[in-house]
C-alpha cells in the first residue's frame, strides 16, 4: 500500500496537518515531511509516534491514526483515493 509520501503528493494529507492515534486523541503530532512527524518537540517517524503514544512495540499506523477532528483513519482516506484513481476496486 502507498505510504505517507504518496498520500501527501495526492493531497490526501498535508504537511502541517495534525494527527493522533484513535485511542489517544489528546496526543497530537504534526506532519513535517514525507516521512516524519513532530511530537512534543521531537521529530520521528509516524510509526515511532504511534508506538511512543501507545507504549506498544509495533502499531498499524494507517489503520489506527486519523487527522485531528476527522473520523476517517489514514487507511480509509488512502483507500478512498486509491479507488478514485482505479488502483483498487
Amino acid at each position: 500500500m502507498p505510504k505517507l509520501d504518496w498520500m501527501i503528493k495526492q493531497g490526501i494529507i498535508n504537511i502541517g496537518d495534525k494527527i493522533c492515534v484513535i485511542s489517544h486523541p489528546n496526543e497530537v503530532a504534526t506532519i513535517v515531511d514525507y516521512k516524519h512527524v513532530e511530537y512534543n518537540g521531537e521529530i520521528m517517524s509516524l510509526n515511532a509516534f504511534g508506538c511512543k503514544v501507545t507504549g506498544w512495540v509495533a502499531i498499524q499506523s494507517y489503520a489506527l491514526m486519523r487527522r485531528v477532528n476527522e473520523k476517517k483513519t489514514l487507511s480509509q482516506l488512502r483507500e478512498e483515493k486509491m479507488k478514485e484513481l482505479g488502483m483498487i476496486k
